[in-house]
């Protein structure tokens, strides 16, 4: 059975007359686990050379009783580890995780058996993914589907210089092998010691080389998601459609930015006024912007609403994956793989531009991305919504539109676009 016990090594005596504390743990063999704690001689036995009871009773002993827990609760698991990997696990235990800091020592490891041009590549995803999460630090648990789905966006959309996609195959690929490491560093499967249980990676598509997937959708088909039953074979998906149509009705809304500002919006709210929590952090002006509120969105936003106190989730991912779940089955009924909220978000501009002739400037004000002035000039200018709710209002009014003023519409903007090249 293994043992643990304070002791102070007399031969380690520092300059200022103290010995540090440490405690013995033997389980096969002997190794020291240091602690912060320091005594005098006056804690110290002449005699045995042994801490004093009283120390022990006045400082150290909520931590011994402790770690002699941790190892009881191991059970007979205990035989399976060598002394080595029950310090480790004893030390272990409470110390917080962090991909960057694993990251860091992993590459500072593997670094002579890298090429120079693997080291920059390595180096290259830590810094894209300390860019795209604002934060020194980010704990494995928060790595979930989503952050990697959104990572993927921020490199391939976000970025004032988009990555290729093949680039980004090559850097979810090393950022999934790092990933994979640390599990094995902290995860004890043959204990039952599991601290990072889930794979982020395990949907994760490659892009396909020289293309970005595309996910926008034809207004025939939006129509349907709109008027589609949604309790079809006991299937609640209508929180799934509601916050689809809703990103579609306001300027392609990310779906945290519905999640963050929603139950702001009373039935007097006239427009929505807001940060895009996506580039918020990496823009002068924040990423605000201001969006008016469409009567047609009014009951898509009460739903949400309601369903947001009703269901009383705990955390954003928690209502993500709720959202993503109703739109896959609501993929499947329409023939769509892997339907997300990406896809009202991209289906919405390219309505605009496509079907509407919305010039790409104004697209990019509508989408709320980093538009083509130059940023000194941007800053001088006061916005203005106007331009937006334009862009707005064209699109929902297509979207309710019968099928021949519709193809009027597509007729007199294609000839515009003929006669006008330049404007477009």
């Amino acid at each position: 059975m293994a043992t643990i016990k304070p002791i102070v090594r007399m031969d380690h005596k520092r300059t200022d007359g103290t010995w540090r504390v440490s405690y013995r743990l033997y389980h096969g063999k002997i190794l020291h686990i240091p602690t912060t704690h320091y005594v005098g001689s006056e804690s110290i036995n002449k005699d045995t050379e042994e801490i004093k009871e009283e120390f022990i009773t006045n400082y150290i002993s909520e931590e011994i009783r402790t770690l002699r827990k941790k190892i009881s609760q191991l059970g007979r698991k205990i035989d399976l580890m060598t002394c080595e990997k029950l310090r480790e696990y004893l030390v272990e235990t409470d110390k917080t995780m962090d991909f960057f800091k694993f990251s860091t020592l992993y590459l500072g490891k593997i670094v002579d058996k890298k090429s120079d041009s693997s080291k920059v590549t390595y180096k290259a995803v830590i810094n894209n993914l300390k860019l795209y999460h604002r934060s020194e630090v980010l704990s494995p648990l928060d790595i979930t589907e989503h952050f990697v789905a959104e990572f993927e966006y921020f490199l391939l959309y976000e970025k004032s210089k988009p990555v290729k996609p093949s680039t980004i195959n090559i850097y979810i690929q090393l950022f999934k092998k790092m990933f994979k490491e640390m599990k094995k560093k902290f995860n004890n499967a043959a204990i039952g010691d599991i601290k990072i249980p889930h794979d982020p990676f395990e949907s994760w598509e490659r892009l396909k080389k020289g293309r970005v997937r595309s996910k926008d959708l034809n207004l025939e088909i939006i129509r349907k998601i709109r008027d589609m039953d949604t309790k079809i074979n006991k299937t609640d998906k209508a929180i799934g459609r509601d916050c689809f149509m809703l990103i579609f009705m306001m300027l392609g809304m990310n779906l945290k930015d519905i999640w963050d500002n929603i139950l702001k919006i009373t039935p007097e709210s006239t427009r929505l006024d807001y940060n895009r929590s996506k580039t918020q952090g990496r823009r002068v002006d924040e990423a605000f912007i201001s969006v008016s509120i469409p009567n047609e969105a009014r009951p898509y936003i009460k739903r949400i609403q309601d369903f947001l106190i009703r269901k009383k989730y705990k955390n954003y991912n928690s209502f993500y994956h709720a959202v993503k779940c109703k739109l896959v089955v609501i993929g499947g009924e329409l023939g769509i793989d892997s339907l997300g909220t990406y896809h009202a978000r991209h289906s919405f501009s390219n309505i605009a531009v496509n079907d509407l002739g919305v010039d790409y400037y104004h697209m990019s004000l509508a989408l709320n991305h980093i538009d083509g002035l130059n940023n000194s000039t941007r800053h001088y200018i006061k916005p203005n919504w106007t331009f937006i709710d334009n862009v707005q209002n064209k699109v929902i009014n297509y979207l309710y539109q019968d099928q021949e003023i519709q193809n009027k519409v597509k007729t007199n903007i294609l000839s515009n676009i003929l006669l006008n090249p330049l404007k477009y």
